[in-house]
């Protein structure tokens, strides 16, 4: 066998990363191992900088990530994560862009595991690396500071003691993060779309919060999550040109008719929904008021309010709506869409109550009947 070189390194990268690229993470792992094993030699023999394994183990740490493999995604991360941090200050190769991005992915790979207090934490200071590095290059650090703060908005931390960045705090940041690249970027579609996500985001969180109201004290505006709920319809509004668009749109307004139905303003909301989709023309003027319905169910936070999504909204079972909601389900998860669509079907023979029921009881077996 041949000694390892720089150029073999450099071409099980660039496989790996080819494999990454073209949607097959699962078979970049052991490419990947491969170098690994190449690199760890060349830095034995200080024929490349010891910074050279962090950066391997860390794309390994990805693949595996993308791969569905979130704990073993944690363990390898973990490795690239303190190895970086040993280096960091003592190689001159091992820069600050090393040491964060390194952070920005362990924050994401132990959110993914469910690592909530070790994420929080991790992402605390991670941010404050990319604030260091923001002002050379804006979009590239907004960008990954935006992709940290998503993976942590909705961690649940495992203790009760204070922690270093609460969701909540996540979730702000990541709007006041969006809108910087807005104004950065205005003619990027796709920042003003995570900045109408953000904002839903926030806004399921801050539901509880009341107006800010005027200067004179007074209550009279709208709650402040109806309002940001408001500005993501806006936004999503704007780019929908039926049919591209229109489930980014139903999930915002479906957001918005819950939150103007905690207030008891039903009718509002239905009219609201009326109005957008009349701007559409048929056949979606018809279609978008039970597209965001369907969407209502999806996103109900619990199996007895999603239950009640269900049972009140009799179109959302009837056989016809069938096109409508597969258009849906195309941007759901596999799993998701097809446990969802076992419940549709159970229900017109059942009932909505004891198809819930029956599904609680025998999971597969429900699945094996009505798939």
């Amino acid at each position: 066998m041949n000694d390892p070189t720089p150029e073999e390194l450099d071409r099980l990268l660039a496989e790996g990363n080819a494999r990454i690229a073209d949607g097959d993470p699962e078979g970049a792992v052991p490419v990947l191992e491969q170098a690994l094993a190449v690199c760890r030699v060349l830095v034995e023999e200080t024929v490349v900088a010891r910074s050279a394994e962090p950066r391997v183990l860390g794309r390994i740490a990805m693949a595996l990530s993308l791969s569905g493999e979130p704990a073993e995604a944690v363990r390898v991360g973990r490795r690239a994560h303190e190895l970086t941090g040993s280096l960091y200050g003592d190689d001159p190769d091992c820069t600050l862009v090393d040491l964060t991005l390194v952070g920005v992915n362990f924050a994401r790979f132990l959110a993914a595991d469910g690592e909530g207090d070790e994420a929080l934490e991790c992402a605390y200071y991670a941010l404050q690396h990319l604030d260091d590095l923001a002002p050379g290059a804006p979009l590239t650090y907004l960008g990954w500071r935006a992709a940290l703060l998503q993976a942590v908005a909705e961690v649940e931390p495992e203790s009760d003691e204070e922690p270093w960045l609460t969701p909540l705090a996540a979730r702000r940041d990541l709007v006041a993060t969006c809108r910087r690249l807005v104004d950065l970027d205005p003619t990027e579609a796709q920042y003003a779309t995570n900045l109408a996500e953000a904002l839903l985001l926030l806004a399921k969180a801050v539901s509880d919060e009341p107006s800010e109201g005027g200067e004179d004290g007074g209550t009279d505006d709208e709650p402040v999550a109806v309002r940001m709920a408001r500005e993501a319809v806006g936004i999503l509004h704007a780019q929908a040109a039926p049919p591209s668009g229109l489930n980014a749109l139903a999930r915002g307004l479906s957001v918005l008719a819950d939150l103007l139905s905690d207030e008891g303003r039903d009718d509002d909301a239905e009219a609201f929904v009326a109005q957008v989709a009349a701007g559409f023309g048929e056949p979606w003027a018809g279609r978008l008021p039970l597209l965001v319905v369907t969407w209502e169910w999806a996103l109900a936070p619990t199996f007895g309010s999603e239950q009640s999504v269900l049972e009140f909204n009799d179109e959302l079972r009837d056989a016809e709506a069938d096109d409508v909601v597969e258009f849906a389900f195309a941007d759901l998860p596999p799993t998701e869409a097809t446990r969802l669509r076992t419940l549709r079907v159970a229900s017109r023979e059942l009932g909505v109550g004891e198809a819930y029921s029956r599904r609680a009881e025998d999971p597969l077996g429900f699945l094996m009947t009505y798939a």
